[in-house]
């Protein structure tokens, strides 16, 4: 399907205030049909969402709403985590201690954010919602350079980085199936080496239709490849240490 260029409605009986509009029949018309032939030109059945671009199909010759691609990319970053919380219910047999703002033992704080095109929400706790569609996930620990004294046996130097997971946690208050990836089953997961492991994580998550998804980062501060934090999560390298998190929506 053609653009409309070489049609366009001439003036000829519209250009002056002592023409009349009935001599200008034709001309409207052709308006018409050049307005009825951009309409066509575009298929946008599926309302764009935030972000979305415009694609040309060559096989139907109209142009479609498309995912978000490249463009809808949010970058995050997150230093320093709740300490000093206990990770079992209150003795009393209520939830979780947490802080004014939610945070739980080792969840960490945003720092700040980055994004423009709205692809997450932000939640209590530093968390992030993610609406229906497919969402690729890169997290890095940023390294710094410390200095770890060990009294006699000297000092070691080396870059440091911390250990972290972005973990999607629902509380949907059915305990038949639970995982790792529920509160009630934090005292499990916030111990769990599989969960824990790894400087940068790379990873995909999708949301069926008319879902919701939450996640929360978490750190884990102790580590056998160069956290010098050693085994205590109020030391200062891992309070100081950056998570950059990446998020790109791909589809949906």
């Amino acid at each position: 399907m053609s653009w409309p260029t070489g049609s366009k409605a001439t003036t000829t009986h519209t250009d002056s205030s002592t023409d009349n509009p009935q001599n200008a029949r034709a001309e409207i018309k052709q308006d018409i049909d050049n307005v009825n032939t951009i309409i066509d030109t575009f298929d946008l059945a599926t309302a764009p969402q935030q972000g979305s671009i415009l694609a040309y199909d060559s096989a139907t010759g109209k142009f479609s709403s498309t995912g978000t691609q490249d463009l809808a990319k949010a970058y995050f970053i997150y230093q320093g985590f709740a300490t000093g919380f206990s990770s079992s219910v209150n003795a009393d047999g209520t939830a979780y201690p947490v802080d004014s703002d939610g945070h739980r033992n080792q969840m960490m704080f945003r720092h700040s954010s980055y994004d423009p095109y709205n692809i997450t929400t932000d939640i209590t706790a530093s968390g992030l919602e993610f609406g229906p569609g497919t969402y690729l996930i890169q997290t890095t620990s940023q390294q710094n350079r410390f200095q770890t004294n060990f009294g006699a046996f000297g000092s070691v130097r080396g870059d440091s980085f911390l250990f972290h997971r972005l973990l999607n946690i629902e509380d949907d208050g059915d305990s038949t199936d639970n995982t790792p990836e529920k509160w009630d089953q934090y005292p499990f997961f916030i111990t769990n080496n599989e969960i824990q492991g790894g400087g940068s994580h790379y990873e995909v998550a999708t949301v069926p239709a008319g879902e919701t998804k939450k996640f929360y980062m978490f750190a884990f501060p102790s580590n056998p490849y160069g956290d010098f934090s050693g085994n205590d999560p109020t030391n200062a390298p891992s309070q100081q240490a950056q998570i950059v998190l990446e998020i790109k929506k791909v589809g949906g």
